[in-house]
C-alpha cells in the first residue's frame, strides 16, 4: 500500500504532465485556418469537407493550402478551387470554392479485356454511388498504360468518354485502343565489338519477335553497364517500324585486364577490328 503522502504525491505529479503536455500540444497547433466558402450558402457546413484548421506554423498551412483542390477532388469536388487566401500573425483566411459534389452512378467500360483491368485495380463496387475520385481514376488509367506498355503496346491510349452528368450523378465510360501490337524483331548493336546475338537476347530477356515491353527496354542501359567487358558509348533506343522495332544498343570493348579471364575472345575475321565475344 502507497502511503497518503506518496500518493498525494504521485497525484500531483500526474496533473502536472498532463497539463504540460495540454499545453505543449496547444504551442504546437497555434496557427489556425479559416476558410470562408464561395458558391454555398450561409447554411453550408465546412466542417462536411473535412480540411485539416490548426497547424504549427504558417508555412505549414500554405503548403496545405496548396493541396486543397486536389484533397476536395479525390472527396467528389473536381471543381474545387482556391480563389484567393490572406494572413495575419496567427491565422490564414482563405476564400474556398468547393462546387459541386459528384458520386459515380457508373463507370462502364469498353475494350479492356480483365486481365488488363486486373492489373489496374478495378472494381466495379467502387464508382457505384461512391464520391468521384478522380485521383483514383488517373491512377487506374495510368495502371492501365503501364500494362500495355509491358504487353505490346507502345501507343496504347486510355480515357474517359461518354461522360454524363445528371445533378450530382456522373456516368462515365472508361475506354482504352491499344493500337498495333509490335514486337522487338532484332537486336542491334553498334559499336567496335561483336557479340553473339543469342548472348544479348538471353541476358537483356528481350528475344527477336518477343513483344514490346517497356520495363525491360528501361533497363537495357542499366544492364549493358553492368557487363565488365562493355562500355556503353550512347543511351539505347529504338527503331521503330510498322509493326515491330529495332533495339540499338551503343557500346564498344572496355579496357579491362578482366576481360581475358571473364570472356574469352577471338579478333573479327575481315579488316573490321572489332572485338568478337562469343
Amino acid at each position: 500500500m502507497l502511503k497518503p503522502v506518496l500518493l498525494k504525491h504521485l497525484l500531483w505529479m500526474l496533473v502536472f504532465c498532463c497539463c504540460f503536455f495540454l499545453k505543449l500540444s496547444a504551442q504546437q497547433n497555434n496557427y489556425a485556418l479559416i476558410v470562408n466558402v464561395a458558391g454555398k450558402d450561409s447554411s453550408f457546413n465546412t466542417g462536411i469537407l473535412g480540411l485539416q484548421t490548426s497547424f504549427n506554423s504558417g508555412i505549414e498551412a500554405t503548403n496545405y493550402i496548396a493541396k486543397i483542390p486536389q484533397l476536395l477532388a479525390s472527396k467528389g469536388y473536381p471543381a474545387a478551387s482556391v480563389d484567393s487566401s490572406w494572413e495575419d500573425s496567427s491565422h490564414m483566411n482563405i476564400l474556398l470554392y468547393p462546387g459541386p459534389k459528384y458520386n459515380w452512378l457508373q463507370l462502364a467500360t469498353s475494350g479492356i479485356d480483365k486481365t488488363a483491368m486486373a492489373a489496374s485495380g478495378y472494381m466495379e463496387k467502387n464508382f457505384l454511388n461512391k464520391p468521384v475520385n478522380f485521383s483514383q481514376l488517373q491512377l487506374m488509367q495510368q495502371r492501365l498504360l503501364n500494362y500495355y506498355e509491358r504487353n505490346g503496346y507502345p501507343f496504347a491510349s486510355v480515357f474517359l468518354d461518354s461522360i454524363q452528368l445528371d445533378n450530382d450523378k456522373m456516368t462515365a465510360t472508361l475506354k482504352a485502343e491499344k493500337g498495333v501490337l509490335y514486337h522487338i524483331d532484332s537486336i542491334r548493336l553498334q559499336g567496335k565489338v561483336k557479340l553473339n546475338p543469342n548472348f544479348l537476347q538471353r541476358y537483356l530477356d528481350i528475344r527477336n519477335g518477343s513483344v514490346y515491353n517497356k520495363a525491360k527496354l528501361e533497363l537495357v542501359d542499366k544492364r549493358i553497364l553492368e557487363l565488365p567487358f562493355l562500355t556503353p558509348v550512347q543511351s539505347s533506343d529504338l527503331s521503330m517500324l510498322g509493326s515491330g522495332a529495332i533495339l540499338n544498343v551503343y557500346a564498344d570493348p572496355k579496357k579491362s585486364s578482366q576481360v581475358n579471364f571473364l570472356v574469352g575472345f577471338l579478333p573479327a575475321s575481315g579488316a573490321s577490328k572489332k572485338l568478337q565475344v562469343t
